[in-house]
């Protein structure tokens, strides 16, 4: 019977998010600050009966029980959260738009990524990471990489209702070539050198059925992400 690929881990998961995060919010260069929307409390969201077990965190070793809103609460916020945050999201971006040609012109801000993920009691909440004028206040770039990457890799080491979704930006994204795929492709070349190492795998480090553009984006990757395990 043929083998599968098992799920990378939460930790792993993480890692990768951290990466590419990482490299393309240090790539943009520019100020960046966080937003983030939260669902309602329990005036709109009432607590249910239902539990699970959940971790507090990535990588958490005690679990804990976490209750969830009520079924049919938290169904159909999750049903509609997504379109009702993008048209939200859509309106205050052409607001702002109106503001910046009013106040100074230049180029128009966009956001550099954005994360949906689920909370512990069960519905999804929003972060967005937006470019900022350098005069106002900035997260530094590496701390809110790791924080988006958190939400992105999930709260829980065991999310049992579903998962994120995450985006960075597609013109950093094509600039850098820092993408999951890339990321993954590094991983694998660090279990290849592993084996041929131990002497468990008589090959060379690069695949040879990687095309010769493929294998020069990875090894690209990897000497931005990780320069140790670079050539």
């Amino acid at each position: 019977m043929a083998s599968r690929w098992k799920r990378p881990s939460a930790g792993g998961r993480r890692i990768a998010l951290e990466r590419k995060f990482g490299a393309n919010v240090e790539h943009y260069g520019g100020a960046v600050t966080l937003l983030t929307l939260t669902p309602p409390g329990q005036d709109m969201l009432p607590w249910g009966d239902e539990q699970r077990l959940v971790a507090g965190s990535v990588g958490e070793a005690n679990a804990e029980w976490s209750r969830l809103v009520e079924y049919p609460y938290r169904e159909v916020w999750n049903w509609s959260a997504q379109a009702r945050t993008s048209r939200l999201f859509e309106a205050a971006q052409r607001a702002a738009d109106r503001f910046i040609r009013r106040q100074w012109g230049g180029d128009l801000p966009r956001q550099v990524g954005n994360v949906r993920s689920e909370q512990k009691r069960g519905v999804w909440h929003f972060h967005w990471l937006l470019p900022i004028r350098k005069t106002r206040h900035s997260a530094s770039s590496g701390k809110a990489a790791r924080y988006m990457a958190r939400n992105a890799a999930g709260y829980m080491a065991r999310n049992v209702a579903g998962v994120g979704r995450h985006y960075v930006s597609a013109r950093l994204v094509r600039e850098t070539g820092v993408t999951m795929r890339a990321l993954r492709a590094c991983n694998w070349l660090y279990v290849r050198r592993k084996l041929i190492e131990s002497g468990e795998l008589d090959d060379d480090w690069i695949p040879t059925h990687w095309t010769p553009e493929w294998a020069a984006q990875v090894l690209a990757v990897l000497a931005v992400v990780d320069p140790r395990r670079g050539p």
